[in-house]
């Protein structure tokens, strides 16, 4: 069984649940959900400026809190989800095991083991992939850590048992925008994260 000893930071920790979390949202209500909430901020501001009747401007607020709390409320639970548990490893480091038929992750918070089919896609980031075991549950992995053999042997090993590859879909540039957006909008600071857990670790 080859492994590889990864190592977290919550700067990458909380990229990856910002990226996650968008690439998310925009899949299920697509990106026009985050134009209409720009355009909101933009329409609010020229209502305030134009000095329209208070009831014209509480809908609009209304309507920009419902959806600033919704993207909020979803980024909030993986923050804290992925946050706390790295929070609670002694140390940052995780041992990622493989071999043909199965994948293991271990850190001192336990241990789990799983068949390649459990992972149903990987999205692609510039400093990590994500391993999407469910639509709420996935695993980081720090590209830093992996070399060119390892990530080869994985893309083979997930492409065969049918799992998707998804580059970011989004520049550079729009990424930022609507991380940016998110976190000053939700009053939410950023930073970065191993996954929407670092990783299910069954406890020993």
């Amino acid at each position: 069984m080859r492994e590889v000893r990864l190592r977290y930071t919550e700067p990458l920790l909380r990229e990856a649940v910002r990226h996650f979390v968008l690439r998310a949202l925009a899949r299920q209500f697509g990106v026009t959900f985050f134009l209409v909430l720009g355009g909101l901020v933009v329409g609010l501001a020229w209502l305030l400026h134009r000095g329209e009747p208070a009831w014209t401007v509480g809908f609009l607020v209304a309507v920009l809190l419902f959806g600033v709390l919704s993207v909020a409320s979803v980024y909030v639970a993986h923050r804290r989800n992925t946050i706390g548990r790295f929070r609670r490893m002694r140390s940052p480091d995780a041992t990622l095991a493989y071999d043909e038929e199965n994948l293991s992750f271990a850190s001192d918070l336990g241990s789990s083991t799983v068949p390649w089919s459990a992972v149903s896609e990987v999205w692609k980031h510039d400093r990590f992939w994500l391993l999407l075991f469910s639509p709420s549950q996935f695993v980081t992995l720090p590209l830093d850590d992996l070399d060119q053999a390892a990530r080869d042997f994985i893309a083979r090993k997930l492409d065969r048992r049918g799992a998707s590859f998804e580059a970011g879909r989004w520049s550079g540039e729009a990424h930022a925008f609507f991380a940016g957006f998110l976190a000053s909008s939700c009053g939410l600071g950023g930073g970065s994260m191993p996954s929407s857990s670092p990783v299910r670790y069954r406890g020993r």
